[in-house]
Protein backbone atom coordinates (compact mmCIF):
# COMPACT_ATOMS: atom_id res chain seq x y z
CA UNK A 1 0.00 0.00 0.00
CA UNK A 2 1.83 3.25 -1.02
CA UNK A 3 2.10 6.29 1.33
CA UNK A 4 -1.06 8.49 0.03
CA UNK A 5 -3.13 5.13 -0.06
CA UNK A 6 -2.26 4.81 3.91
CA UNK A 7 -3.26 8.16 4.71
CA UNK A 8 -6.29 7.93 2.96
CA UNK A 9 -6.94 4.59 5.34
CA UNK A 10 -6.05 6.46 7.96
CA UNK A 11 -8.50 9.75 7.66
CA UNK A 12 -10.77 7.17 6.43
CA UNK A 13 -10.62 5.22 9.79
CA UNK A 14 -10.22 8.52 12.16
CA UNK A 15 -13.88 9.95 10.19
CA UNK A 16 -15.52 6.11 10.88
CA UNK A 17 -14.19 6.70 14.42
CA UNK A 18 -15.66 10.47 14.79
CA UNK A 19 -18.86 9.39 13.25
CA UNK A 20 -19.12 6.22 15.78
CA UNK A 21 -18.45 8.81 18.22
CA UNK A 22 -20.93 11.15 17.68
CA UNK A 23 -23.84 9.19 16.79
CA UNK A 24 -23.70 7.07 20.14
CA UNK A 25 -23.29 10.11 22.21
CA UNK A 26 -26.17 11.62 20.34
CA UNK A 27 -27.82 8.27 21.33
CA UNK A 28 -27.12 8.31 24.87
CA UNK A 29 -28.30 11.76 25.21
CA UNK A 30 -30.86 11.68 23.92
CA UNK A 31 -32.02 8.26 25.73
CA UNK A 32 -30.77 8.87 28.69
CA UNK A 33 -32.07 11.37 31.37
CA UNK A 34 -29.13 10.76 33.90
CA UNK A 35 -25.57 9.35 34.89
CA UNK A 36 -25.33 5.92 35.68
CA UNK A 37 -27.13 4.12 38.44
CA UNK A 38 -24.20 3.41 40.39
CA UNK A 39 -22.74 7.18 40.54
CA UNK A 40 -19.10 5.83 39.06
CA UNK A 41 -19.34 9.25 36.95
CA UNK A 42 -19.69 11.47 39.88
CA UNK A 43 -17.22 9.31 41.62
CA UNK A 44 -14.43 9.87 39.18
CA UNK A 45 -15.93 13.74 39.19
CA UNK A 46 -14.93 14.18 42.76
CA UNK A 47 -11.51 12.31 42.52
CA UNK A 48 -10.61 15.02 39.29
CA UNK A 49 -11.41 17.86 42.00
CA UNK A 50 -7.27 17.53 42.89
CA UNK A 51 -4.06 15.98 41.40
CA UNK A 52 -3.21 12.65 43.28
CA UNK A 53 -1.36 9.52 42.44
CA UNK A 54 -4.41 7.37 43.98
CA UNK A 55 -7.49 7.08 45.52
CA UNK A 56 -9.23 5.10 48.39
CA UNK A 57 -10.75 2.25 45.39
CA UNK A 58 -9.11 2.59 42.08
CA UNK A 59 -5.24 3.77 40.69
CA UNK A 60 -6.33 7.70 39.79
CA UNK A 61 -6.00 7.58 35.51
CA UNK A 62 -9.60 8.03 35.41
CA UNK A 63 -9.76 10.96 37.30
CA UNK A 64 -6.77 12.36 35.85
CA UNK A 65 -8.77 11.93 32.11
CA UNK A 66 -11.91 13.66 33.76
CA UNK A 67 -9.93 16.55 35.22
CA UNK A 68 -8.53 17.25 31.92
CA UNK A 69 -11.32 16.94 30.17
CA UNK A 70 -13.83 19.29 31.87
CA UNK A 71 -10.94 21.86 32.39
CA UNK A 72 -11.72 22.34 28.56
CA UNK A 73 -15.40 21.26 28.13
CA UNK A 74 -18.46 22.80 30.81
CA UNK A 75 -19.38 20.07 33.48
CA UNK A 76 -22.74 18.73 32.05
CA UNK A 77 -24.03 15.24 31.52
CA UNK A 78 -23.70 15.93 27.46
CA UNK A 79 -19.87 17.02 27.59
CA UNK A 80 -19.39 13.63 29.91
CA UNK A 81 -21.06 11.65 27.74
CA UNK A 82 -19.04 12.52 25.09
CA UNK A 83 -16.04 11.91 26.86
CA UNK A 84 -16.99 8.23 27.61
CA UNK A 85 -17.64 7.66 23.57
CA UNK A 86 -14.25 9.53 22.71
CA UNK A 87 -12.72 6.96 24.98
CA UNK A 88 -14.03 4.39 23.38
CA UNK A 89 -13.71 6.14 20.11
CA UNK A 90 -9.65 5.83 20.94
CA UNK A 91 -9.98 2.20 21.78
CA UNK A 92 -11.83 1.39 17.94
CA UNK A 93 -8.75 3.14 16.67
CA UNK A 94 -6.60 0.79 18.31
CA UNK A 95 -8.45 -2.40 16.49
CA UNK A 96 -7.56 -1.76 12.77
CA UNK A 97 -3.93 -0.73 14.24
CA UNK A 98 -3.63 -4.01 15.90
CA UNK A 99 -4.80 -5.80 12.86
CA UNK A 100 -1.96 -3.82 10.55
CA UNK A 101 1.08 -4.59 12.56
CA UNK A 102 0.24 -8.70 12.73
CA UNK A 103 -0.07 -8.34 8.63
CA UNK A 104 -4.08 -7.70 8.52
CA UNK A 105 -3.00 -5.03 6.11
CA UNK A 106 -6.29 -3.07 4.24
CA UNK A 107 -8.91 -4.74 6.33
CA UNK A 108 -8.68 -2.03 8.85
CA UNK A 109 -12.68 -0.89 7.73
CA UNK A 110 -13.56 -4.63 7.98
CA UNK A 111 -12.18 -5.26 12.10
CA UNK A 112 -13.11 -1.68 12.76
CA UNK A 113 -16.77 -2.40 11.54
CA UNK A 114 -16.88 -5.38 13.54
CA UNK A 115 -15.78 -4.17 17.19
CA UNK A 116 -17.72 -1.29 16.93
CA UNK A 117 -20.77 -3.54 17.60
CA UNK A 118 -19.43 -5.46 20.69
CA UNK A 119 -21.61 -4.25 23.51
CA UNK A 120 -18.48 -3.15 25.63
CA UNK A 121 -17.59 -0.11 22.73
CA UNK A 122 -21.42 0.81 22.11
CA UNK A 123 -24.06 0.18 25.61
CA UNK A 124 -21.45 -0.54 28.31
CA UNK A 125 -19.02 2.42 26.94
CA UNK A 126 -21.50 4.65 28.25
CA UNK A 127 -20.73 4.91 31.68
CA UNK A 128 -16.82 6.28 31.88
CA UNK A 129 -15.41 4.43 34.81
CA UNK A 130 -12.25 1.68 35.77
CA UNK A 131 -13.06 -0.96 33.87
CA UNK A 132 -14.25 1.19 30.47
CA UNK A 133 -11.30 3.53 31.00
CA UNK A 134 -9.31 0.20 29.86
CA UNK A 135 -11.17 0.04 26.29
CA UNK A 136 -8.62 2.95 24.78
CA UNK A 137 -5.58 1.51 26.96
CA UNK A 138 -4.97 -2.26 25.86
CA UNK A 139 -5.75 -2.64 22.60
CA UNK A 140 -2.68 0.20 22.30
CA UNK A 141 -0.78 -1.86 24.73
CA UNK A 142 -0.97 -4.61 22.60
CA UNK A 143 -0.11 -2.70 19.39
CA UNK A 144 2.88 -1.80 20.88
CA UNK A 145 3.87 -5.19 22.60
CA UNK A 146 3.88 -6.91 18.63
CA UNK A 147 6.18 -4.15 17.74
CA UNK A 148 8.23 -4.63 20.33
CA UNK A 149 8.44 -8.49 20.49
CA UNK A 150 7.14 -10.22 16.86
CA UNK A 151 8.66 -6.76 15.05
CA UNK A 152 12.02 -5.98 17.21
CA UNK A 153 11.09 -2.20 16.49
CA UNK A 154 13.27 0.32 18.44
CA UNK A 155 13.70 1.58 21.74
CA UNK A 156 11.10 4.02 21.03
CA UNK A 157 8.51 1.72 20.70
CA UNK A 158 9.88 -0.57 24.05
CA UNK A 159 9.65 3.03 25.74
CA UNK A 160 6.07 3.34 24.47
CA UNK A 161 5.24 0.07 25.35
CA UNK A 162 6.57 0.24 29.16
CA UNK A 163 4.53 3.77 29.52
CA UNK A 164 1.12 2.68 27.85
CA UNK A 165 1.38 -0.47 29.85
CA UNK A 166 2.15 1.46 33.03
CA UNK A 167 -0.91 3.91 31.81
CA UNK A 168 -3.21 1.04 32.04
CA UNK A 169 -2.02 -0.12 35.25
CA UNK A 170 -2.83 3.25 36.66
CA UNK A 171 -6.40 2.84 35.19
CA UNK A 172 -7.09 -0.30 36.52
CA UNK A 173 -4.85 -2.79 38.72
CA UNK A 174 -6.77 -5.66 36.28
CA UNK A 175 -4.63 -4.42 33.66
CA UNK A 176 -1.98 -7.04 35.42
CA UNK A 177 -3.67 -10.30 33.57
CA UNK A 178 -2.90 -8.78 29.93
CA UNK A 179 0.34 -8.13 31.02
CA UNK A 180 1.23 -11.57 32.52
CA UNK A 181 -0.17 -13.03 30.00
CA UNK A 182 1.62 -11.14 27.40
CA UNK A 183 4.72 -12.57 29.59
CA UNK A 184 3.60 -15.71 29.36
CA UNK A 185 3.70 -15.51 25.68
CA UNK A 186 7.17 -14.68 25.85
CA UNK A 187 8.08 -17.68 27.82
CA UNK A 188 6.63 -19.94 25.60
CA UNK A 189 9.13 -19.68 22.87
CA UNK A 190 12.45 -20.48 22.60
CA UNK A 191 12.50 -17.36 20.77
CA UNK A 192 11.05 -15.73 23.01
CA UNK A 193 12.86 -17.01 25.87
CA UNK A 194 16.45 -15.48 23.98
CA UNK A 195 14.47 -12.09 24.00
CA UNK A 196 15.47 -11.31 27.62
CA UNK A 197 19.13 -11.61 26.29
CA UNK A 198 19.02 -8.40 24.82
CA UNK A 199 18.19 -5.16 26.72
CA UNK A 200 14.88 -4.28 25.18
CA UNK A 201 12.75 -6.34 27.69
CA UNK A 202 14.48 -4.59 30.53
CA UNK A 203 14.44 -1.54 29.06
CA UNK A 204 10.54 -1.93 28.92
CA UNK A 205 10.39 -2.89 32.45
CA UNK A 206 12.48 -0.19 33.47
CA UNK A 207 10.43 2.75 32.09
CA UNK A 208 6.89 0.59 33.26
CA UNK A 209 8.63 0.46 36.97
CA UNK A 210 9.87 4.49 36.95
CA UNK A 211 6.50 5.46 35.92
CA UNK A 212 4.56 3.39 38.60
CA UNK A 213 6.89 4.50 41.48
CA UNK A 214 5.14 7.91 42.35
CA UNK A 215 1.84 5.86 42.51
CA UNK A 216 3.51 2.87 44.45
CA UNK A 217 5.13 6.35 47.22
CA UNK A 218 1.60 7.34 47.32
CA UNK A 219 -0.04 4.05 48.16
CA UNK A 220 2.89 3.13 50.75
CA UNK A 221 2.34 6.86 52.64
CA UNK A 222 -1.73 5.81 52.46
CA UNK A 223 -1.04 2.51 54.37
CA UNK A 224 -1.47 0.87 50.61
CA UNK A 225 -5.33 1.82 50.49
CA UNK A 226 -6.29 0.81 47.24
CA UNK A 227 -5.08 -2.68 47.37
CA UNK A 228 -6.53 -2.65 50.94
CA UNK A 229 -9.86 -1.90 48.54
CA UNK A 230 -9.11 -4.75 45.95
CA UNK A 231 -8.33 -7.23 48.58
CA UNK A 232 -12.09 -7.13 50.03
CA UNK A 233 -13.17 -8.28 46.89
CA UNK A 234 -12.08 -11.90 48.37
CA UNK A 235 -14.20 -14.40 49.27
CA UNK A 236 -14.81 -17.81 51.19
CA UNK A 237 -15.77 -19.77 48.54
CA UNK A 238 -16.30 -19.67 45.02
CA UNK A 239 -19.69 -17.89 43.51
CA UNK A 240 -20.19 -20.13 41.19
CA UNK A 241 -23.42 -17.79 39.72
CA UNK A 242 -20.84 -15.16 38.91
CA UNK A 243 -17.98 -17.43 37.95
CA UNK A 244 -20.18 -18.45 34.96
CA UNK A 245 -21.33 -15.71 33.91
CA UNK A 246 -17.80 -14.54 33.46
CA UNK A 247 -16.58 -17.33 31.66
CA UNK A 248 -19.22 -17.32 29.02
CA UNK A 249 -19.06 -13.19 28.82
CA UNK A 250 -16.93 -13.44 25.75
CA UNK A 251 -20.02 -14.53 23.97
CA UNK A 252 -22.74 -12.28 25.94
CA UNK A 253 -20.54 -8.67 25.42
CA UNK A 254 -19.66 -9.94 21.55
CA UNK A 255 -22.56 -11.64 19.93
CA UNK A 256 -23.19 -9.27 17.57
CA UNK A 257 -19.68 -8.64 16.35
CA UNK A 258 -19.05 -11.98 16.29
CA UNK A 259 -22.39 -12.98 14.52
CA UNK A 260 -20.94 -9.40 11.99
CA UNK A 261 -17.80 -11.37 11.43
CA UNK A 262 -19.18 -14.53 10.12
CA UNK A 263 -21.85 -13.20 8.38
CA UNK A 264 -19.04 -10.60 6.49
CA UNK A 265 -16.34 -12.80 5.69
CA UNK A 266 -18.46 -15.39 3.63
CA UNK A 267 -17.07 -17.02 0.23
CA UNK A 268 -19.68 -15.73 -1.97
CA UNK A 269 -23.73 -16.53 -1.97
CA UNK A 270 -22.61 -18.37 1.21
CA UNK A 271 -22.95 -15.50 3.81
CA UNK A 272 -26.36 -17.57 5.58
CA UNK A 273 -25.34 -20.46 4.65
CA UNK A 274 -22.95 -22.36 7.29
CA UNK A 275 -22.62 -19.73 9.41
CA UNK A 276 -22.45 -21.70 12.84
CA UNK A 277 -19.60 -23.47 11.11
CA UNK A 278 -17.63 -20.04 10.58
CA UNK A 279 -18.76 -18.82 14.25
CA UNK A 280 -16.91 -21.80 15.11
CA UNK A 281 -13.96 -20.66 13.03
CA UNK A 282 -13.78 -17.53 14.07
CA UNK A 283 -12.09 -19.04 17.38
CA UNK A 284 -10.06 -22.15 16.19
CA UNK A 285 -6.48 -21.64 16.60
CA UNK A 286 -3.88 -21.46 13.99
CA UNK A 287 -1.05 -22.21 16.33
CA UNK A 288 -0.35 -22.77 19.75
CA UNK A 289 2.01 -20.41 19.93
CA UNK A 290 -0.03 -17.60 17.52
CA UNK A 291 0.48 -14.15 19.75
CA UNK A 292 -3.16 -13.32 19.10
CA UNK A 293 -4.54 -16.39 20.78
CA UNK A 294 -2.45 -15.83 23.61
CA UNK A 295 -3.64 -12.25 24.04
CA UNK A 296 -7.60 -13.30 23.36
CA UNK A 297 -7.72 -16.69 25.63
CA UNK A 298 -5.23 -15.35 28.43
CA UNK A 299 -6.61 -12.67 30.54
CA UNK A 300 -10.14 -14.40 30.13
CA UNK A 301 -8.34 -17.78 31.69
CA UNK A 302 -6.56 -16.00 34.50
CA UNK A 303 -9.25 -14.45 35.42
CA UNK A 304 -10.98 -17.71 35.64
CA UNK A 305 -7.84 -19.34 37.88
CA UNK A 306 -7.89 -16.60 40.17
CA UNK A 307 -12.24 -16.46 40.28
CA UNK A 308 -11.34 -20.03 41.49
CA UNK A 309 -8.77 -19.62 44.28
CA UNK A 310 -11.32 -17.31 45.49
CA UNK A 311 -8.73 -14.37 45.91
CA UNK A 312 -11.42 -12.31 44.41
CA UNK A 313 -15.35 -12.45 43.35
CA UNK A 314 -15.64 -12.43 39.72
CA UNK A 315 -18.18 -9.77 38.54
CA UNK A 316 -19.11 -9.77 34.28
CA UNK A 317 -18.15 -6.12 34.12
CA UNK A 318 -14.33 -7.13 34.10
CA UNK A 319 -14.70 -8.54 31.01
CA UNK A 320 -15.70 -5.57 29.57
CA UNK A 321 -11.73 -4.75 28.12
CA UNK A 322 -11.50 -8.38 27.45
CA UNK A 323 -12.49 -8.44 23.50
CA UNK A 324 -10.43 -5.56 22.07
CA UNK A 325 -8.82 -7.98 20.20
CA UNK A 326 -11.87 -10.41 18.99
CA UNK A 327 -12.35 -8.52 15.96
CA UNK A 328 -8.89 -8.91 14.57
CA UNK A 329 -8.39 -12.70 15.61
CA UNK A 330 -11.79 -13.45 13.77
CA UNK A 331 -11.14 -12.10 10.59
CA UNK A 332 -7.64 -13.63 10.82
CA UNK A 333 -8.80 -16.66 11.12
CA UNK A 334 -11.74 -16.60 8.35
CA UNK A 335 -9.06 -14.91 6.06
CA UNK A 336 -6.75 -17.52 6.60
CA UNK A 337 -9.51 -19.78 5.56
CA UNK A 338 -11.14 -18.01 3.17
CA UNK A 339 -8.64 -15.83 1.44
CA UNK A 340 -10.46 -14.45 -1.14
CA UNK A 341 -13.98 -13.68 1.29
CA UNK A 342 -12.25 -11.17 3.39
CA UNK A 343 -11.20 -8.21 0.84
CA UNK A 344 -14.81 -8.70 -0.66
CA UNK A 345 -16.37 -8.19 2.54
CA UNK A 346 -14.87 -4.82 3.46
CA UNK A 347 -17.06 -2.80 1.18
CA UNK A 348 -20.09 -4.34 3.01
CA UNK A 349 -18.59 -3.93 6.37
CA UNK A 350 -18.51 0.05 5.50
CA UNK A 351 -22.39 0.01 4.64
CA UNK A 352 -23.35 -2.14 7.43
CA UNK A 353 -21.41 0.30 9.65
CA UNK A 354 -23.63 2.73 8.11
CA UNK A 355 -27.03 1.32 8.57
CA UNK A 356 -26.30 0.47 12.58
CA UNK A 357 -25.07 3.83 13.14
CA UNK A 358 -27.91 5.21 11.41
CA UNK A 359 -30.27 3.13 13.54
CA UNK A 360 -28.57 3.92 17.07
CA UNK A 361 -29.32 7.31 16.10
CA UNK A 362 -33.45 6.98 15.57
CA UNK A 363 -33.38 4.42 18.48
CA UNK A 364 -31.96 6.54 21.17
CA UNK A 365 -34.55 9.17 21.35
CA UNK A 366 -37.38 6.82 20.79
CA UNK A 367 -35.85 4.73 23.98
CA UNK A 368 -35.72 8.27 25.56
CA UNK A 369 -39.09 8.99 24.81
CA UNK A 370 -40.50 5.16 25.87
CA UNK A 371 -38.01 6.03 29.12
CA UNK A 372 -40.12 9.66 29.61
CA UNK A 373 -43.21 8.30 30.01
CA UNK A 374 -42.82 4.88 31.77
CA UNK A 375 -42.29 7.49 35.26
CA UNK A 376 -41.65 5.36 38.60
CA UNK A 377 -37.99 4.60 39.85
CA UNK A 378 -36.02 4.73 37.06
CA UNK A 379 -32.60 6.34 37.03
CA UNK A 380 -34.03 8.23 33.63
CA UNK A 381 -36.15 10.14 36.27
CA UNK A 382 -33.41 10.95 39.14
CA UNK A 383 -33.40 14.25 40.20
CA UNK A 384 -29.83 14.93 40.81
CA UNK A 385 -29.35 18.42 39.03
CA UNK A 386 -32.11 20.07 40.96
CA UNK A 387 -31.72 18.36 44.28
CA UNK A 388 -27.94 19.96 44.25
CA UNK A 389 -29.72 23.42 43.00
CA UNK A 390 -32.48 23.18 45.49
CA UNK A 391 -29.93 22.27 48.53
CA UNK A 392 -27.58 25.21 47.87
CA UNK A 393 -30.72 27.55 47.79
CA UNK A 394 -31.32 26.15 51.05
CA UNK A 395 -28.20 26.65 52.18
CA UNK A 396 -27.60 30.20 51.07
CA UNK A 397 -30.86 31.40 52.49
CA UNK A 398 -30.36 29.62 55.98
CA UNK A 399 -26.24 30.50 56.25
CA UNK A 400 -26.08 33.52 53.67
CA UNK A 401 -22.44 34.17 56.14
CA UNK A 402 -21.13 30.57 55.88
CA UNK A 403 -20.38 29.48 52.71
CA UNK A 404 -20.69 25.59 52.22
CA UNK A 405 -16.93 24.36 51.39
CA UNK A 406 -17.14 20.38 51.11
CA UNK A 407 -19.92 17.61 50.95
CA UNK A 408 -19.69 14.17 52.19
CA UNK A 409 -21.80 11.51 53.32
CA UNK A 410 -22.90 8.51 50.43
CA UNK A 411 -20.00 7.80 48.45
CA UNK A 412 -20.87 7.76 44.79
CA UNK A 413 -24.17 10.17 45.29
CA UNK A 414 -23.00 12.83 46.82
CA UNK A 415 -21.07 14.28 43.84
CA UNK A 416 -23.73 15.52 42.69
CA UNK A 417 -23.71 18.63 44.50
CA UNK A 418 -19.96 19.53 43.14
CA UNK A 419 -21.37 18.35 39.40
CA UNK A 420 -24.99 19.92 39.55
CA UNK A 421 -24.03 22.64 41.82
CA UNK A 422 -20.93 24.39 42.82
CA UNK A 423 -17.84 22.30 40.94
CA UNK A 424 -15.91 23.62 43.57
CA UNK A 425 -17.26 22.30 46.42
CA UNK A 426 -15.01 19.65 47.90
CA UNK A 427 -16.65 16.26 47.72
CA UNK A 428 -15.23 12.84 49.74
CA UNK A 429 -16.58 9.91 50.81
CA UNK A 430 -17.69 9.49 54.39
CA UNK A 431 -17.28 11.86 56.91
CA UNK A 432 -14.29 14.35 56.66
CA UNK A 433 -12.15 12.37 59.26
CA UNK A 434 -12.63 8.96 58.33
CA UNK A 435 -10.15 6.39 57.72
CA UNK A 436 -11.15 7.10 53.99
CA UNK A 437 -11.19 10.62 53.28
CA UNK A 438 -7.43 10.49 54.30
CA UNK A 439 -6.52 9.26 51.25
CA UNK A 440 -7.30 12.87 49.97
CA UNK A 441 -7.85 14.84 52.98
CA UNK A 442 -9.22 18.60 53.34
CA UNK A 443 -7.59 20.78 55.41
CA UNK A 444 -9.35 22.77 57.53
CA UNK A 445 -12.69 20.91 57.12
CA UNK A 446 -13.53 21.78 60.48
CA UNK A 447 -13.23 25.68 60.68
CA UNK A 448 -16.08 25.72 56.93
CA UNK A 449 -19.32 25.04 56.26
CA UNK A 450 -19.79 21.57 55.27
CA UNK A 451 -22.68 18.90 54.88
CA UNK A 452 -23.45 14.81 54.86
CA UNK A 453 -25.64 14.34 51.58
CA UNK A 454 -27.77 11.16 52.02
CA UNK A 455 -30.14 10.07 49.22
CA UNK A 456 -33.69 9.56 51.51
CA UNK A 457 -35.24 7.01 48.46
CA UNK A 458 -38.29 7.55 45.91
CA UNK A 459 -41.72 9.46 47.27
CA UNK A 460 -45.10 8.08 46.68
CA UNK A 461 -46.49 11.65 48.08
CA UNK A 462 -46.62 13.95 45.02
CA UNK A 463 -44.90 16.78 47.71
CA UNK A 464 -43.53 16.79 50.96
CA UNK A 465 -44.04 19.77 53.83
CA UNK A 466 -41.36 21.73 54.96
CA UNK A 467 -42.04 19.64 58.62
CA UNK A 468 -42.36 16.25 57.04
CA UNK A 469 -38.52 16.81 55.58
CA UNK A 470 -37.66 17.66 58.63
CA UNK A 471 -39.16 14.70 60.20
CA UNK A 472 -38.01 12.72 57.03
CA UNK A 473 -34.39 13.61 57.97
CA UNK A 474 -34.74 13.07 61.76
CA UNK A 475 -36.32 8.99 61.41
CA UNK A 476 -33.91 8.39 57.95
CA UNK A 477 -33.01 4.95 58.48
CA UNK A 478 -30.44 4.44 56.27
CA UNK A 479 -26.41 3.50 57.42
CA UNK A 480 -25.21 7.22 55.81
CA UNK A 481 -28.34 8.76 57.79
CA UNK A 482 -27.17 7.37 60.90
CA UNK A 483 -23.37 7.77 60.64
CA UNK A 484 -24.54 11.52 59.95
CA UNK A 485 -26.63 12.48 62.95
CA UNK A 486 -24.12 10.39 65.50
CA UNK A 487 -21.33 11.94 64.05
CA UNK A 488 -22.74 15.40 64.01
CA UNK A 489 -24.02 14.84 67.76
CA UNK A 490 -20.49 13.78 69.00
CA UNK A 491 -19.51 17.09 67.65
CA UNK A 492 -22.15 19.14 69.38
CA UNK A 493 -23.90 20.11 66.22
CA UNK A 494 -27.10 20.96 66.23
CA UNK A 495 -28.36 22.76 63.04
CA UNK A 496 -31.63 21.30 61.57
CA UNK A 497 -30.68 19.13 58.06
CA UNK A 498 -31.87 20.74 55.01
CA UNK A 499 -34.24 18.58 52.33
CA UNK A 500 -35.77 18.05 49.46
CA UNK A 501 -38.63 16.25 47.68
CA UNK A 502 -38.66 16.88 44.12
CA UNK A 503 -39.15 15.20 40.99
CA UNK A 504 -37.26 15.63 37.81
CA UNK A 505 -38.01 18.42 35.89
CA UNK A 506 -38.36 19.88 32.13
CA UNK A 507 -40.08 18.58 29.15
CA UNK A 508 -38.03 15.39 28.94
CA UNK A 509 -39.81 13.73 32.32
CA UNK A 510 -43.29 14.15 32.07
CA UNK A 511 -44.03 11.09 34.46
CA UNK A 512 -41.10 11.51 36.81
CA UNK A 513 -41.89 10.72 40.64
CA UNK A 514 -40.21 12.99 43.43
CA UNK A 515 -37.03 11.77 45.22
CA UNK A 516 -35.73 12.98 48.61
CA UNK A 517 -32.52 14.01 49.55
CA UNK A 518 -31.34 14.84 53.06
CA UNK A 519 -28.15 17.11 53.83
CA UNK A 520 -26.98 17.19 57.55
CA UNK A 521 -25.26 20.15 58.24
CA UNK A 522 -22.08 21.10 59.89
CA UNK A 523 -21.49 24.78 60.97
CA UNK A 524 -17.78 26.13 61.95
CA UNK A 525 -17.74 26.42 65.57
CA UNK A 526 -17.52 29.99 65.33
CA UNK A 527 -21.08 29.79 63.42
CA UNK A 528 -24.42 30.41 64.90
CA UNK A 529 -26.84 27.80 64.39
CA UNK A 530 -29.90 30.10 63.44
CA UNK A 531 -30.97 31.20 60.25
CA UNK A 532 -30.24 33.95 57.88
CA UNK A 533 -32.17 36.94 57.16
Amino acid sequence: MTTTNQRASARSLLLAALAFVLVWTWAHISADGSLDAYGDMLENFAWAQQWTWGTHKHPPFVAWVVRLWFAVWPVGDASYKLLAYVNAGVGLLGTPALARVVGLRGLGWLVLAIASWGLPNTTLASKLNADTILLPLWPWVAVAWVQVFEKRAGRGWAVALGVLSALAVLAKYYTGVLLLSLFLSTLASREGRRWYRTGTPWLVLLVFVACLVPHLRWEMAHQWVSFRYVQQHGVPEVVWGDFWRFMLSPWLYWLPAWLGAALLVSPPGERWRCIGQRMLQCWRPTSPSDPLLWIVVMPWLITLVFGLSTFVKLTIHWAIPLGFAYPVYWVRNLAQRYPDAAPLAVAPARRAFGIVLALVALLGPAYGWWEARSGGDSIYQLPRPEAAQALLHQWQERYPGTPLRWVGGQWQENGLMAFYGDRHLFTLPGTPDSELAQAYPHPGWARQGGGLLCPAGWSAMPSLTAEDLQTLAGTLDTECARTARQWLLARGQTAPPLAVSLPRLGWRFPAAAPYAYVLYVYLPPTTHAAPGG
